[in-house]
């Protein structure tokens, strides 16, 4: 630092002739993570010899209280491992090393290994009056749970999906999810509200779904024609 200061003052005194003092213009700041003490001990353990070798033994003056208050001799300390200093490049670069497959301190677990099942990853819904997407069934609904859908007044549906979690503040519109056409048998239509188009998640692209009344769906085994469909992104 003190040299810096020199080059810049002989710079400033070169260029316009005037003589200015700048000391304490820079400041040096230790690597991220550190301070100046880690930094000393570490020169300490290059540049200092052992305790008994650079303090002799000497004889004691004094009463027992003074002796106690006098300063405690500089002790050989052992460097940290240079891969545990946390500086911003090889905090990063350890990081990186340590979190690979295989990489050691780190335990890495794989949530979809951990379940038997790999979770579903769309949100399925349908487009609302104004033209938004709407969630109908969320990423809770687990596997095999018949969810209602929509009304069986048609034989044709349009089901919609993302895997986007936005798509729930209901600010998508049409062009921003995927879709697919469904259809059932025509005889199966009602213009019956309690009778309605039944959905339920299959494995992690296929869903199937079914017409009926509730009563029929809440025992999970569906007993009626069942219908598959195949998203895909």
């Amino acid at each position: 630092i003190k040299s810096y200061e020199k080059k810049l003052a002989e710079a400033i005194h070169k260029g316009n002739g005037q003589k200015k003092d700048i000391s304490g213009a820079f400041k040096l700041y230790p690597p991220l993570g550190m301070n100046w003490t880690d930094n000393e001990r570490e020169n300490n353990t290059e540049t200092q010899p052992s305790t008994e070798e650079n303090n002799p033994p000497q004889e004691s003056k004094g009463t027992e209280n003074e002796q106690q208050e006098k300063p405690a001799p500089i002790v050989k300390t052992v460097a940290k491992n240079y891969d545990q200093l946390r500086t911003g490049k090889t905090g990063v670069a350890f990081g990186l090393l340590r979190t690979r497959i295989g990489g050691k301190d780190v335990k890495i677990i794989d949530e979809d290994a951990m379940d038997s099942e790999i979770p579903f990853p769309y949100y399925l819904g349908d487009i609302d009056r104004d033209g938004k997407f709407r969630v109908r069934i969320g990423r809770k609904v687990t596997y095999g749970e018949w969810v209602w859908f929509a009304y069986a007044d048609d034989s044709e549906f349009e089901l919609y999906y993302t895997r986007e979690a936005n798509s729930l503040k209901g600010e998508f519109t049409e062009s921003d999810v995927a879709r697919v056409r469904c259809r059932f048998d025509a005889e199966d239509c009602s213009d019956d509200d309690d009778v309605g188009v039944y959905l339920k998640k299959v494995n992690p692209n296929t869903v199937e779904y079914a017409v009926g009344r509730a009563e029929n769906f809440t025992s999970g085994e569906y007993q009626g024609k069942t219908y598959t469909k195949q998203l895909k992104m």
